[in-house]
């Protein structure tokens, strides 16, 4: 059965018990043992014009109701009750002198839920102004309860009034569980109250305003069951919050500035009250992140900040406006950001930032002890006298998408290192979208003739101790006095490029890595370790050996995928340069277009020099080119393929491979083919007693001849 009443009165006058006009009235709607019931008090001045309905049908109750013109007060309670369980909304609006609108329903088996397991009370309501407001939503059902509120309060000064716009409340309860909350999309008001309560957590926030002025929100969520509270808006004013979980409890209080976003969390055992402080160029982030707490964040406006900042708990530093709009300037008094000095365990994020015109020893940009991650950062034009022109890093670094770490310099007379980065028992990961360009490392003179190493390593990035992980991004245009223009692998570190690009970069060896032990020894317990499985390193050059991977001192190599393609070596290797007892091992990959460019020039794509090589099925050496073994040079080596594919370099000797005192064996599945050699050579070319031994290899069509022992 359905009955529908319908309420309309337009410039009418109602005698009530209280003498002003207005309208009061409940309606009631029942199906077995659910109860849907509305009470409704609305006084107006005679000139208002109140549109209202209330519709029953069954025990779903639905009323709306517009009102214009002055309302003293308009009063709803609203709710649905089967047997146990409950649900209610109300609300209280005094002296609204614009009208208010407001709708609400009843349903007391909402949405999918079989018929008679679960209630539901909501509400909806806008009020441009009034004295005061109070809405609340409250969801029952035995022990269990679910309640959210809020309470705003003008202050006496005339005219000062209270807004809301956008307010949805509601509650849900069942058998097994309640549900309360609410949303606003603003309001403001001298005095704010919001709250939100649950079996054992609760959460009350209280605003008032600042130097005479209003409170306001933006975007209020609350949200509460019997086992969780929570509650985010954006405020502007003084505030404090205060969260109960059991025993648990937290205060938070609007501690610098006067904006906030506010993130509290009140759920079984546990609180969390997260603040989102606001920092403009008239207040400083230092004061921010010093009125912090562990998890807080720190939102940036556009501006220049001529700060050097220490950050000694785990936070988020948020440009507004984007890095280009939002710069911290060191004033080369030091590093511009100091993160985990003290306290290593900490977790920051920075988002947004340019970080330029530090100076300092070591991290001339950033000096990082923690868990440091950036995305869409600028790390520019910073200086270190040792090490890290733009980051030192003894935690963890995590580059993300948009991280542009750019013209650094590490610039020292005996030692330089890590233009780009420095690396001290760290870990670094390089994503995709993140970028280290243009860095150096410099110094003023060069000695390498005696093996004394000075200065100038790793333009981009220096690892010492340290894991560095690629998976994509870009290095290039780095340079480096000495060696390694792009990554310097030292000291028992392990590099791993599974994508991205290593390109343009240039030194005096090692263009793209460079990879040095400890070397010397029997056993060497600094051996570092390089696996490349992806990515491509391109265009490199060095003046002297190995323009795109240098491998030196009893380091191993590990290829299974990728491309080493167009580097340049004026001496020898123009791809790779295996070096001193140092080991490779390529499963897969290719070293194609490389060129090793003087007069007597070895390997332009791979140089094995005391050291080993073990060359597997699906690995390609092609159009590589150089004087002496435009693939492959063994000088005193041990080569080993086995399936490989040799084909289309050129040399004047050796095209294929140089075998210079060396061994070189073939076994099944390999090839050595196409390639041509303008004096002799063309497949093979082993002289001063090295060995060749083929043991199902393939060696033919070759120019001028195939295999060739001098």
């Amino acid at each position: 059965m359905k009955r529908r009443i319908s309420v309309l009165a337009v410039l009418m006058t109602f005698t009530l018990v209280m003498g002003v006009n207005g309208l009061r009235f409940s309606a009631e709607g029942r199906v077995g043992s659910s109860t849907g019931v509305v009470s409704q008090n609305i006084q107006t001045s005679i000139d208002s014009v109140i549109n209202g309905e209330v519709a029953i049908d069954g025990a779903n109750v639905m009323p709306a109701m517009r009102i214009i013109g002055p309302v003293p007060l308009f009063k709803e309670t609203h709710g649905t009750v089967d047997g146990k369980k409950s649900a209610s909304v109300s609300v209280e609006v005094v002296n609204a002198p614009n009208g208010l609108t407001y709708s609400s329903q009843v349903l007391p088996g909402e949405g999918t839920v079989p018929a008679q397991t679960s209630l539901s009370a909501e509400q909806w309501l806008t009020v441009p102004k009034a004295d005061s407001i109070k809405c609340t939503a409250t969801a029952s059902s035995g022990a269990l309860k679910a309640d959210v509120g809020l309470e705003e309060t003008k202050g006496s000064l005339a005219g000062d009034y209270v807004t809301l716009s956008g307010y949805d409340g509601k509650a849900v309860a069942s058998e097994s569980s309640v549900a309360a909350s609410q949303i606003a999309v603003s309001g403001s008001a001298n005095s704010i109250k919001i709250y939100g309560d649950g079996l054992n957590c609760k959460i009350n926030s209280q605003l008032t305003g600042i130097s005479g002025g209003k409170a306001t929100f933006n975007n209020l969520n609350g949200q509460s069951s019997a086992n969780q509270v929570t509650q985010k808006e954006h405020v502007n004013g003084k505030f404090t919050s205060k969260l109960t979980a059991g025993s648990k409890t937290q205060t938070r209080t609007s501690n610098y500035g006067t904006d906030y976003d506010l993130d509290l969390k009140a759920s079984g055992s546990s609180v969390s009250g997260i603040l989102g402080y606001y920092v403009s160029p008239a207040n400083t982030i230092q004061g921010a992140v010093n009125a912090a707490k562990s998890g807080d964040w720190i939102n940036i406006a556009a501006g220049t900040y001529r700060e050097n900042i220490k950050v000694d708990k785990s936070l988020v530093l948020n440009g507004l406006n984007g890095a280009s709009n939002t710069i911290i300037d060191g004033q080369q008094k030091g590093s511009v950001l100091t993160i985990g000095s003290n306290k290593p365990n900490i977790d920051t994020t920075l988002i947004g930032l340019t970080i330029q015109n530090g100076k300092a020893q070591s991290g001339g940009g950033i000096q990082n002890y923690g868990r440091l991650t950036t995305t869409d950062c600028i790390i520019s034009g910073n200086l270190a006298t040792l090490q890290g022109g733009g980051i030192y890093n003894e935690g963890t670094l995590n580059l993300n998408s948009g991280t542009s770490i750019d013209n650094n310099v590490a610039d020292n007379n005996a030692f330089a290192g890590g233009g780009g980065i420095y690396s001290y028992f760290g870990t670094v990961n390089i994503n995709p979208g993140a970028s280290i360009t243009n860095n150096k490392a410099t110094h003023i003179t060069t000695d390498d003739l005696n093996g004394q190493f000075v200065g100038g390593f790793a333009g981009g990035i220096y690892s010492d101790h340290s894991t560095v992980t690629m998976n994509g991004g870009t290095i290039s245009g780095n340079t480096a006095s000495f060696c390694t223009g792009g990554i310097y692998n030292d000291e028992g570190s392990i590099l791993t490029i599974n994508d991205g690009i290593i390109s343009g970069n240039s030194a005096i060896r090692g263009g793209g890595i460079f990879s040095f032990g400890s070397g010397g020894g029997v056993v060497n317990t600094d051996k570092n370790t390089v696996v490349i499985n992806g990515g491509l390193i391109t265009g490199n050059t060095a003046s002297q050996q190995g323009a795109g991977i240098f491998v030196d001192m009893n380091d191993k190599i590990l290829i299974t995928g990728g491309t080493i393609s167009n580097n340049v070596a004026a001496q020898d290797g123009g791809g790779v340069f295996i070096d001193s007892g140092s080991l490779l091992t390529m499963t897969g990959g290719t070293i194609t277009g490389n060129f090793a460019t003087a007069i007597d020039s070895a390997a332009g794509g791979l140089y094995l020099y005391q050291g080993s090589a073990v060359l597997g099925p699906g690995v390609s050496i092609s159009n590589n080119k150089a004087v002496n073994g435009g693939g492959i040079y063994n000088d005193a080596s041990k080569l080993t393929l086995t399936g490989a594919s040799i084909i289309g370099n050129t040399a004047t000797w050796g095209a294929g491979i140089f075998n210079d005192n060396g061994i070189t064996t073939l076994n099944s599945g390999t090839s050595v083919s196409g390639n041509t050699a303008t004096k002799s050579g063309g497949g093979i070319y082993s002289i001063d007693g090295g060995k060749v031994i083929n043991n199902g290899g393939s060696v033919t069509g070759n120019a001028p001849n195939n295999i060739v022992k001098a």
